[in-house]
């Protein structure tokens, strides 16, 4: 078994939690640059795995966590991450890091 290998195997049975500042970079971009309305399909998860956004996830793990974040615990959203459903759905229509002309 070589290197890679190693670490894939590694990988799939010892995965790393999410941090709480994982959690803001991902709840932080759909504030910045919206797509909230977008977050139930594939390619805007793709897109964030190729910027690199969170190094070391794969685009499937962030959809997960990011549908957990925003679903499961409301109070846990607003208090430790910072932000609403609303805040999430209302950044879609105007987001701050877009310019508008």
């Amino acid at each position: 078994m070589d290197n890679n290998e190693e670490n894939e195997s590694f990988r799939a049975c010892y995965r790393k939690s999410y941090t709480v500042e994982e959690e803001r970079t991902l709840v932080n971009y759909f504030l910045t640059y919206g797509g909230f309305s977008q977050r139930g399909g594939n390619s805007l998860w793709k897109r964030l795995e190729e910027k690199d956004l969170l190094p070391g996830r794969s685009w499937q793990s962030m959809k997960k966590r990011f549908k957990v974040i925003t679903t499961t615990d409301p109070t846990r959203l607003q208090e430790e991450l910072g932000t609403t459903v609303q805040q999430l759905e209302n950044a879609d229509k105007h987001p701050p890091g877009v310019k508008r002309f």
